[in-house]
């Protein structure tokens, strides 16, 4: 399981408050992240799954969206305000691959 391989304290949190992140993976990546990319990060992650011809791309996005909400659902004890942070979230003004090199790079170095 890569969360718990790179979120270990995440994965015992949300075991703890009985919090299923696999339903929340299973919207995103039903969606392709369509519910929660605006329009031109959607059609820069299409480009790098097609130029890439591999949806890998779309493991590493999950992975890095889940770090940058990381503090917020460590501090989180109530799965409805966990479900109501993933639904009401929008990347509209955050830049896709800045979220991605941010990730890669702690997955890097540690």
């Amino acid at each position: 399981n890569l969360l718990q391989i790179h979120f270990p304290d995440l994965t015992r949190h949300f075991k703890k408050i009985l919090y299923d992140i696999n339903c929340q993976a299973y919207q995103w990546f039903s969606s392709c992240f369509g519910s929660i990319l605006s329009p031109n990060n959607s059609f820069i992650l299409y480009d790098i799954i097609i130029l890439s011809n591999s949806l890998n791309i779309l493991v590493f996005l999950a992975l890095s969206i889940i770090n940058n909400k990381r503090s917020t659902l460590l501090e989180s004890y109530d799965v409805s305000v966990i479900k109501a942070l993933f639904d009401n979230m929008r990347y509209e003004n955050i830049n896709m691959i800045d979220l991605l090199y941010t990730f890669m790079k702690q997955i890097t170095e540690s």
